[in-house]
């Protein structure tokens, strides 16, 4: 049986929930991708430490950080406090710590869970981004 390749890395527009309706004037809207799984893979094997007294952490703050470093490409509506367009910073094709540390937390949580569902399920992208780019307009 073939399988079906899909191109996880096609770019797509994202709005954050806080964001979206007719109240927000100049929504953020985001490019983000799917990773590819070798990404994913190594991203995941960083979710789940287990410590020699068998101790387990799950880092999933850090996770969620390295999942929107590596798969958010833009932005636009990003502004300083007066209002000037702060540019995206990428160092390679990572998003620089400059730039992930104005996102806010719950933004960064969502993003990655976006992210990891359109990687997973490239194809159903829609559902999990809702043409919401054209309904915050």
């Amino acid at each position: 049986m073939a399988i079906q390749v899909s191109k996880t890395t096609t770019p797509h527009k994202y709005v954050p929930y806080n964001q979206r309706g007719d109240e927000v004037k100049d929504p953020v809207v985001l490019t983000i991708r799917g990773l590819i799984p070798k990404e994913s893979a190594a991203l995941d094997d960083t979710l789940t430490r287990i410590y020699q007294d068998q101790s387990i952490s799950i880092n999933q703050g850090s996770y969620n950080y390295e999942v929107v470093r590596a798969a958010l490409l833009s932005w636009t509506n990003v502004n300083d406090e007066k209002g000037k367009p702060l540019p995206i910073v990428l160092v390679g094709n990572l998003v620089a710590d400059e730039s992930l540390n104005l996102l806010p937390i719950d933004w960064v949580n969502e993003i990655a869970n976006v992210i990891v569902a359109i990687s997973k399920n490239p194809d159903e992208a829609d559902l999990y981004l809702g043409n919401l780019v054209e309904e915050s307009k």
